[in-house]
């Protein structure tokens, strides 16, 4: 759902309006995502934001100081599975509150997690209150996909994620005012699924900061000479490793081994075990080809992805991935690289036939090897084929624009 402010004078503005958003981040561990760059966003529409979050420093996070309208409630806890789970939902539940009573919000926004029992708890405490309760999802955690270090651990994860997500959307249908989602596709598939009243429900998609994912600031030839990788062919990954189309990408890599032995996976993220994901790269004989880096700051992710030759968004088709809004992918679209992709609805969503995408019908090693070689074989093209890329994210997916879909909504729910 999307209303226009400008063809509705008689719904309030944002300027003066308040948001508190209870999100599960963690500082310093997760990279900056959607709530970070839409709290910065929304402040720039003129709305006051307060991001509430974990944080294993006391320190607030150094984009907190460029808006004085964009607030990050942190609270110092080190991360500890489960644990501070429980312990930052007790923090929530004691103090927002609080911070109802003096900040007087409109808007507070929470995830398919513990923030809802908070979202709710807020409507019994303040019933004549005018704020409005939104869920927020990101992801459907249908059937989890299973973690390649720890099958047992991370099957019981995605089944409380799974069993959360439920009671979560279950209750904001009942109890809440709105409903936001990533994409129109998932919009379609949880309103199926769930029996949700599509009028209930608005969508803001994935985004990308265009200020900060700039290629004209990077010059990538150089970064990769820097990095010893001048004379190699670099495909790249970034985010956590994990089993996700990347041991079929280690297999395609091993069977082109001999054929293209300048190839070079360079991946940017910690991974879930790296001795195991170092080991099966000496399985298929490729260790000497796989670099793996840790994490870095969101800021510096476009300088590894500027050096890069051509860049990977190995999804698998299923329920998790299906219907998403890759962050990844539109990074890599910014930046101007192309990519080799699976034809799943989410990737088709947003790259279409457009020539920046080379599309895999699925994450068989031997069709990736494939597409690697194509990508290889016409590399004088690539950058002409990653140009278009940019055109995409310009037009639909700034922060600018997803900020402005999310305020209409917003918007909507208030009574004229």
């Amino acid at each position: 759902m999307k209303v226009n402010a400008k063809k509705n004078a008689g719904i309030p503005t944002l300027r003066k309006t308040r948001i508190f958003w209870l999100s599960a981040l963690v500082f310093g561990r997760d990279t900056v995502t959607s709530p970070t760059e839409m709290t910065r966003a929304l402040s720039q529409l003129n709305a006051e934001v307060y991001l509430f979050g974990i944080s294993p420093r006391r320190n607030r996070p150094e984009e907190s100081d460029k808006c004085a309208r964009a607030h990050f409630v942190l609270f110092p806890m080190k991360f500890v599975p489960t644990v501070t789970e429980i312990l930052y939902f007790l923090a929530l539940f004691l103090s927002v509150p609080f911070y109802t009573i003096i900040k007087n919000p409109d808007y507070v926004i929470t995830g398919p997690d513990t923030s809802t029992i908070i979202g709710f708890a807020l409507k019994l405490l303040f019933p004549k209150a005018r704020f409005k309760v939104v869920l927020d999802i990101r992801s459907t955690p249908l059937k989890g996909s299973v973690l390649l270090s720890d099958p047992e651990r991370g099957t019981a994860a995605q089944e409380r994620l799974r069993l959360l997500f439920s009671f979560s959307l279950s209750l904001a249908k009942k109890k809440f005012d709105g409903l936001t989602i990533v994409t129109e596709l998932m919009k379609k598939e949880v309103c199926d699924r769930f029996n949700v009243n599509p009028d209930f429900v608005g969508v803001w998609t994935g985004a990308v900061s265009l200020s900060i994912f700039n290629p004209r600031n990077f010059d990538g030839k150089e970064i990769k000479r820097s990095l010893g990788l001048g004379d190699k062919f670099v495909i790249f990954h970034h985010g956590r490793v994990r089993s996700q189309g990347l041991l079929e990408t280690f297999k395609a890599l091993g069977l082109l081994k001999t054929k293209h032995q300048d190839l070079v996976l360079y991946l940017l993220g910690e991974p879930d075990s790296l001795m195991l994901w170092k080991d099966l790269a000496r399985e298929v004989n490729i260790h000497n080809s796989v670099i793996f880096h840790g994490n870095v700051r969101y800021e510096d992710v476009p300088r590894y992805i500027a050096m890069s030759d051509l860049t990977i968004v190995p999804l698998p088709d299923h329920p998790n991935w299906r219907h998403q809004c890759p962050l990844k992918l539109l990074e890599y679209l910014a930046m101007q690289k192309p990519v080799i992709l699976t034809d799943i609805p989410a990737n088709r969503e947003i790259v279409g036939k457009c020539k920046c995408g080379i599309y895999i019908s699925s994450v068989d090693p031997e069709e990736i090897a494939h597409a690697i070689t194509y990508a290889y074989s016409n590399r004088e093209s690539l950058g002409k084929w990653g140009n278009a890329g940019r055109a995409i994210i310009e037009d639909k997916y700034t922060w600018e624009k997803v900020a402005e879909e999310l305020h209409d909504y917003l918007l909507h729910l208030q009574p004229t």
